[in-house]
């Protein structure tokens, strides 16, 4: 019988915070359970990050740099995504999306769905349709109009109080709701949880034990900022007693998700037992680690790379794989788990590769300093430093970072210095000329 396929991806879910990963933190304690009858990888990074960058690669096992695709999907010519090709292999397939406005279906990520619920409510559209008038702004008047697209979004946080439109507990209704009303086998269902995403407050009335006001208050000033900043501003927190409140609402957050997974795998494992689950993130967060905070920064570290990966067969195979894998091979490894061959997905069979077998792209990690440039927003990218970009390669034990025009290079040890302290990149030559020529290649 052909399994039905629940693809689960947690916005800024951090891989050092789940509890099988990481056995100082207790915040998932269902996940820590389902590790133990599932195929986990202790290794799994994301091909890029942000969201918009990272999710179409996820979905068509494509790089950006490689399918010309830098914010949605809806310009990949010829570029098929995961769901189309399970769609024409006899899936019904269905995404449910907590309201993320980089997913919306404007960008092309309904592409092979049947239907897709991306939580674009009515609530939001005058506020959508100012937004677009500022992005139009931004095109013609550049210099002026630089962050108004920005402070649009903060004022919005500042002006109504912050509540998580479509949080954990509503998407799951959302999703049973369709499955009683629709019931089709084999299905392909993609949700996309936010509830770990700053603010962090879908945990903080039931785990959060400080004085709640003052968090929400502190929470909202901080996405404040954060949309007011533009792309050449570093948003940091100089004070430690603030910085851990802040990292105990994000704990908060994380232990609200795992119980909203545990309702839905409880609800989806009794119904449809022959059922493939797959949980991930599409990237981690950083607290202040490299001095910088939240997942944006031009930055390629381990806190904004390296996130959980979990694959609960019907079967609960139970086994840990510590290889350096890439959720860019998400799409390959759904099609060989149900048997469908001769696809275009880049990337390896994340359950039968063996780490000679890995392929170099699967090691590279890139991000561009700003996407709205990368986009051709700015006519005259050329000449402005958020164009560039940075570049990684992660092998098992060292990893090269380098900027494209060449004013930045790291390489570290992870062995010996897993929180990438110690730039080693001119005492170990041989390892970052490996590293820099395989990257050469791609870019």
């Amino acid at each position: 019988m052909t399994p039905n396929i629940l693809l689960i991806t947690i916005d800024s879910l951090r891989a050092d915070y789940v509890g099988y990963q990481n056995p100082k933190e207790n915040n998932t304690p269902f996940l820590d359970e389902l590790a133990k009858k599932s195929i986990i990888f202790t290794n799994a990074i994301v091909p890029s990050l942000p969201t918009f960058f990272c999710f179409p690669s996820i979905m068509t096992g494509t790089l950006p740099f490689t399918n010309g695709t830098y914010l949605g999907i809806s310009e990949s010519k010829g570029v098929k995504t995961i769901a189309q090709v399970l769609k024409n292999h006899g899936y019904d397939t269905t995404a449910y999306i907590a309201d993320n406005p980089t997913l919306y279906m404007t960008f092309g990520y309904d592409k092979g769905f049947d239907h897709y619920f991306d939580g674009y409510e009515e609530s939001n559209k005058s506020f959508l349709l100012l937004q677009e008038s500022l992005w139009n702004l931004r095109r013609k008047m550049p210099n002026a109009f630089l962050n108004l697209f920005d402070v649009a979004k903060a004022l919005r946080h500042l002006i109504v109080p912050w509540r998580m439109s479509i949080d954990g507990i509503t998407l799951n209704r959302k999703i049973i709701e369709y499955i009683n009303q629709n019931g089709k086998q084999p299905f392909f269902l993609w949700a996309h949880y936010m509830d770990a995403h700053l603010p962090y407050v879908s945990g903080i009335d039931k785990y959060f034990y400080r004085e709640k006001s003052i968090i929400k208050k502190l929470l909202k000033r901080i996405v404040f900022y954060k949309e007011i900043s533009s792309s050449t501003r570093k948003m940091k927190i100089k004070d430690n007693h603030t910085l851990e409140i802040i990292k105990e609402a994000y704990r908060s957050s994380i232990k609200y998700t795992d119980q909203v997974l545990k309702e839905l795998y409880m609800i989806i494992k009794k119904r449809f037992p022959n059922t493939i689950f797959i949980i991930t993130s599409d990237h981690g967060e950083a607290f202040m680690e490299h001095g910088l905070f939240h997942h944006e920064p031009y930055s390629l570290y381990e806190e904004l790379i390296k996130v959980p990966l979990i694959i609960n067969l019907p079967s609960n195979t139970n086994r840990s794989i510590a290889k350096v894998v890439s959720l860019l091979s998400i799409a390959k490894t759904i099609c060989s788990l149900v048997s469908i061959r001769n696809t275009n997905f880049q990337g390896s069979d994340l359950l039968t590769s063996h780490e000679a077998d890995i392929d170099h792209i699967t090691r590279i990690l890139y991000k561009c300093r700003s996407p709205h440039v990368r986009l051709g927003i700015l006519d005259n990218k050329s000449e402005i430093k958020e164009f560039r970009q940075l570049w990684s390669y992660r092998a098992s034990r060292y990893k090269y970072i380098m900027e494209s025009e060449g004013e930045k290079e790291e390489l570290f040890d992870l062995q010996t210095d897993p929180l990438e302290l110690k730039n080693i990149a001119q005492r170990n030559k041989k390892e970052k000329k490996n590293a820099k020529k395989i990257l050469e290649k791609y870019m």
